[in-house]
């Protein structure tokens, strides 16, 4: 709860929303933005003048320091081994009760599953997966899908100068390539590994930033080409225009190497790939944008780049494709 500049309609907000929906029970409260002990003991009086079976499990001061800044496209990703940046986070949390806020969770009514919910399978395989700042978006739960279903997740860091790992299929998420074009482009290691991979016929998905690096070149927002893994011959331009974020739905055509039948998925980016409507497209689109002429997902070979973002429990078996096109 954003409490900063306020006192009393703090409680008029949480009691608004309780009885918005009379269904949900707020159990807690944790105010944000609290200015100093003089508005922190203001709201302690009213809470418990108005809220009184409402727990407020923490006050939050305000304090510049804290704030979680956002950059390139939205926000703040962070990919840290060390830890050193989520020291925010860290002193987000100091002043909040986490033994009283677990109370509260494990106290809801749940019927949570209690058996894994991926198609479990023995493909005794490897999958390499970039994971870096450039590489950095992915649903945790494909990744775990893709161990279920047999695979060893190798990861590595393009940035950083590592070349792709000795591997039987590739898995390349999204993230900020651009951003590190120089990078990437000089690293000969990964994309000739990246374009030797797709012509040996092994599977390889590209989602987004990925996709961008199995075009030809990546055209950044001034106009300057960094060649990437010529995959595709086509380039990706970023462009100052946001497509996205929306929801798609698209049928597998024949051709799709990794997947069958229908996918939910969202997409968004600020990138174009510059494919002709007589390129080997896996999706047709029926909402949402694609890539060009309702058709998504670039195809050469076992290899797929694609604008969409899947989430694996959208359908029965998402690791299946990798598995059947394993050579």
């Amino acid at each position: 709860m954003d409490a900063g500049s306020l006192n009393r309609s703090v409680a008029a907000i949480v009691n608004g929303f309780r009885s918005f929906d009379p269904d949900v029970r707020i159990a807690g409260v944790i105010l944000n933005k609290v200015s100093g002990p003089q508005h922190s003991d203001k709201l302690d009086v009213t809470m418990s003048t108005y809220c009184r079976d409402i727990k407020v499990l923490g006050k939050i001061r305000k304090d510049p320091e804290n704030t979680l800044g956002q950059r390139h496209l939205g926000l703040n990703t962070i990919v840290d081994p060390e830890g050193s940046g989520v020291s925010a986070l860290q002193r987000l949390v100091e002043p909040i009760d986490t033994d009283g806020l677990m109370d509260i969770a494990e106290s809801a009514d749940s019927e949570l599953p209690t058996t894994s919910p991926y198609a479990q399978a023995d493909a005794c395989a490897s999958i390499a997966v970039p994971y870096d700042d450039a590489y950095c978006f992915y649903y945790r739960e494909n990744l775990e899908c893709l161990e279920a279903s047999g695979f060893t997740v190798k990861r590595f860091s393009p940035v950083k100068g590592d070349g792709l790992p000795d591997a039987d299929a590739v898995y390349l998420g999204g993230g900020y390539p651009e951003l590190y074009a120089t990078e990437i482009s000089s690293n000969n290691d990964f994309l000739e590994g990246l374009r030797n991979t797709a012509s040996e016929g092994k599977p390889i998905l590209g989602e987004c930033g990925g996709l961008m690096t199995m075009c030809k070149n990546l055209v950044d927002a001034k106009g300057a080409k960094h060649p990437m893994s010529g995959i595709f011959g086509c380039d990706s331009v970023f462009v100052n225009k946001r497509h996205g974020p929306t929801y798609v739905k698209a049928d597998a055509l024949p051709g799709n190497p990794l997947f069958e039948g229908s996918v939910r998925a969202h997409e968004y980016h600020y990138s174009e790939v510059m494919a002709s409507e007589k390129d080997t497209f896996g999706f047709d689109v029926k909402r949402g944008l694609g890539i060009v002429g309702k058709k998504d997902g670039l195809v050469f070979r076992n290899a797929m780049g694609t604008y969409m973002h899947q989430h694996a429990l959208s359908m029965n078996d998402w690791a299946a494709g990798f598995r059947e096109r394993l050579v």
